[in-house]
């Protein structure tokens, strides 16, 4: 699995628990208001991420062969244009891949890229964190994040790692958008994400 992916099923599950980096929640600990999820819901967010990352493929996200998008899941769709370049994601075989438009405050993304007839390229993904407008970093554990890996190109835009940022955040209902810069290896660039999952059932 991908190290973000990775990453990822821990913050879901620190939302879940209702608390953040700087206040740590163990399985010993109960939840302290009504309001807040319990450790319940934290085993059932983390369980489901789970279940979508060991479905259909190799937890390595190895070639999974030519998939035609949504032929599997059909999750999601994505578009990430960076310094012009657009690239689609869809929902295909890949093993980690999920499309999430509210776990807990987070619009959750690992889609993987599909040319133009809908084939899977295994060796790009899109990895992100959006978080929506009543839920703020310090509680995530995270702010928003958004990784691209296009074949030996990696872009970032994590304002915590000090690589790139995201400027803008839109979420709306199973839909999301977000103006980022990308930091790559050949500097920074500016970009956009457009994401949609599928009906949940």
């Amino acid at each position: 699995m991908h190290r973000f992916a990775a990453t990822a099923l821990v913050v879901l599950a620190l939302v879940a628990c209702g608390g953040g980096t700087d206040d740590p929640v163990t399985s010993e600990e109960p939840a302290t208001t009504a309001s807040e999820p319990t450790e319940a819901a934290a085993t059932e967010v983390t369980e489901a991420v789970t279940s979508e990352a060991t479905e259909g493929g190799e937890v390595d996200g190895g070639d999974t062969g030519a998939t035609a998008a949504g032929d599997v899941q059909g999750i999601g769709t994505a578009v990430v244009t960076i310094d012009g370049e657009t690239t689609t994601f869809a929902g295909t075989d890949f093993a980690a891949e999920t499309c999430a438009p509210d776990r807990f405050g987070i619009f959750f993304v690992v889609l993987q890229q599909v040319d133009d007839t809908g084939t899977a390229i295994p060796e790009g993904l899109l990895e992100a964190i959006l978080l929506h407008d009543d839920m703020d970093a310090e509680t995530a554990g995270q702010d928003n994040r958004i990784a691209v890996t296009l074949g030996d190109t990696e872009w970032t835009a994590d304002v915590a790692a000090g690589e790139g940022q995201v400027d803008d955040v839109t979420v709306d209902g199973s839909s999301a958008s977000a103006t980022a810069t990308f930091s790559g290896a050949d500097g920074t660039a500016s970009g956009s994400l457009e994401v949609t999952c599928a009906p949940a059932g």
